[in-house]
C-alpha cells in the first residue's frame, strides 16, 4: 500500500482544518492555565497562543517535507528510527523561536527575562510530550485512511473478478445452446421448412434474450421465463411428443430478480441428461413459488440421478449454476438435486430481490 500516495490524493483541507483545530485547542488550553495561575494580560495572552503559531508552520513543513522523503511507504523500524530524531529537531526549533519570541516580546513589553536555561528545560520536555502526542495522532489517522483504501481497492478487486468469472460462465453457456438449437433447425429443414422457420423464429428471441442479459447480473423473472418458453419451444419441436412440459409461476413472483439464463439451464439439463435418455421421453415441470423472503425454483423431470456418482450432473450447466449463485448470493442460496421416484428434482432458492435493491453485489 503506498500510503505516500493516500497522504498526495487525501484533501489538504482535512489535514489542514485537523492540524489548525489541534493547535487551536492546545492554546486555549495553556491560556486557560496561564490564566489560572495568574492574572491574565496581554503578554501571557501572547506567550499562550505562541505555540499555535510556531507549532502549525512547523508541523506542516514537517509534513511537507515527509511527503519529500516518503516516509509513508518506510517500515515500522525505520520509521522510528527516523521520527525519533526528527521529533527531538522539531521540538528544539519550537523552543528555541518559542524562548526567543518570548524574550523579544518581554523586552518590547519592557519584562525582565530571567532564568533562560530553565525556562528552556522546561518547556523542551513539556512540549515534547505534545509533539509526540501531535505524531502519534498524525499518523494513527494515516493508518486509517491506508486501511480504508485497502479496503476499497480490495472490495474493488474483487467485485472486477467477481464480474469477470461470472461474465466468463456466461459466455460458456452461448456457444452450448446455440450448437444444439442449430443442430435442431439443421435436422428439421429438409423434413418441415414450416418448423424449421418457426424454430429459426423462436432461436431469433432466445439470442436476442442471450446477448441482451449477457451485460447484466439479474434479470426479471418474467423475462427469464419468456426466454424459457421460446427455450422449450425448440426442444419441443425436436423431440415431438417426447416433450411434454408446463410452467407454474405466481404473477407476484414476476417482478423478482434471478441470475439470467439459469432457469433455462435446469431445464436443458434436465432434458439433455433425463428426458432425452428415455425412449419415450416424459414430462418437465417448472414451478416457481415464494416462502420466507426465499424464491423457489423447482425444475422436476422425468428420468434418473445416480447420486452416487458424482459426475452425473456433468457439464458446464451445473458447475456454472453452482459458481453463479455462490459469487452473486454466497450463504444466502441453496441448490439440490435428488432422485424422487421415478423423477428427478432440481431445487434452486435465492434470497427474494426486486429491482433497485441488491444482495451481496
Amino acid at each position: 500500500m503506498d500510503k505516500g500516495k493516500i497522504l498526495k490524493n487525501s484533501p489538504s483541507k482535512g489535514f489542514w482544518i485537523a492540524n489548525i483545530l489541534g493547535w487551536s485547542i492546545g492554546s486555549i488550553i495553556n491560556f486557560i492555565t496561564q490564566f489560572i495561575r495568574s492574572n491574565a494580560n496581554l503578554e501571557s495572552a501572547i506567550l499562550a497562543f505562541l505555540p499555535f503559531i510556531f507549532g502549525l508552520i512547523f508541523t506542516t513543513l514537517l509534513r511537507y517535507y515527509w511527503g519529500k522523503i516518503d516516509i509513508y511507504n518506510y517500515s515500522i523500524k525505520k520509521l522510528i528510527l527516523v521520527l525519533i530524531p526528527h521529533s527531538l529537531i522539531l521540538n528544539f526549533f519550537l523552543i528555541l523561536f518559542g524562548i526567543g519570541s518570548i524574550i523579544i516580546i518581554r523586552h518590547i513589553l519592557g519584562t525582565e527575562t530571567k532564568n533562560i536555561l530553565n525556562l528552556f528545560i522546561l518547556n523542551y520536555l513539556s512540549t515534547y510530550i505534545l509533539i509526540l502526542l501531535w505524531i502519534a495522532i498524525y499518523f494513527l489517522v494515516i493508518y486509517y485512511f491506508s486501511m480504508k483504501k485497502k479496503e476499497i481497492d480490495n472490495l474493488q478487486l474483487i467485485n472486477s473478478l467477481q464480474s469477470s468469472q461470472l461474465l466468463n460462465l456466461r459466455n460458456q453457456l452461448n456457444p452450448h445452446f446455440l450448437f444444439n438449437a442449430l443442430n435442431n433447425i439443421r435436422s428439421l429443414i429438409r423434413e418441415d421448412s414450416e418448423r424449421a422457420r418457426a424454430m429459426i423464429g423462436s432461436l431469433t428471441d432466445t439470442l436476442r434474450y442471450s446477448l441482451r442479459s449477457s451485460k447484466n447480473q439479474k434479470v426479471l423473472l418474467s423475462s427469464e421465463i419468456e426466454f424459457v418458453e421460446e427455450y422449450l419451444k425448440l426442444e419441443h419441436l425436436h423431440m415431438e411428443s417426447r416433450l411434454s412440459y408446463k410452467i407454474v409461476i405466481p404473477e407476484d413472483s414476476k417482478n423478482c430478480l434471478i441470475p439470467p439464463m439459469i432457469i433455462q439451464l435446469l431445464a436443458e439439463n434436465a432434458i439433455k441428461h433425463g428426458l432425452s435418455k428415455l425412449p419415450d421421453g416424459g414430462e418437465l415441470t417448472i414451478e416457481v413459488t415464494k416462502s420466507s423472503n426465499k424464491l423457489n425454483i423447482t425444475v422436476i423431470n422425468s428420468g434418473n440421478y445416480d447420486s452416487s456418482n458424482p459426475s452425473n450432473p456433468e457439464g458446464v450447466g451445473i458447475k456454472n449454476i453452482l459458481n453463479r449463485i455462490d459469487m452473486l448470493y454466497k450463504e444466502n442460496s441453496s441448490f439440490s438435486i435428488n432422485q424422487i421416484d421415478d423423477s428427478v428434482i432440481a431445487k434452486l432458492i435465492l434470497p427474494i430481490e426486486y429491482e433497485n435493491e441488491s444482495i451481496n453485489s
